[in-house]
């Protein structure tokens, strides 16, 4: 029996169910980008947000992140978008 599809998949075109990674060189306006996000959280790992009126964590130790995480993943709170800045922190 073959696992090939026989038919293309359905369109999912709600941005809220997409994943969506922003690449730049550093100053070019990803986080400016990401600011204007509705409903956006920011993960801060680094200085650099205060030019811009934002929710956000300031994230200094690992275990920081993993308890805005897990908070963030039971859901009880209004945001749509979490971003993670800078990832390689």
């Amino acid at each position: 029996m073959s696992i090939l599809p026989t038919t293309k998949s359905d369109k999912n075109l709600a941005i809220s169910d997409q994943i969506i990674l922003v690449y730049g060189r550093a100053g070019i306006g990803k986080s400016s980008f990401c600011a204007e996000f509705k409903d956006a959280i920011f993960l801060a790992t680094e200085p650099g947000l205060n030019h811009h009126s934002v929710y956000k964590i300031n994230v200094t130790k690992w275990e920081d992140f993993l308890q805005a995480c897990g908070e963030l993943a039971q859901g009880q709170h209004k945001f749509k978008t979490i971003i993670i800045d800078t990832v390689d922190r």
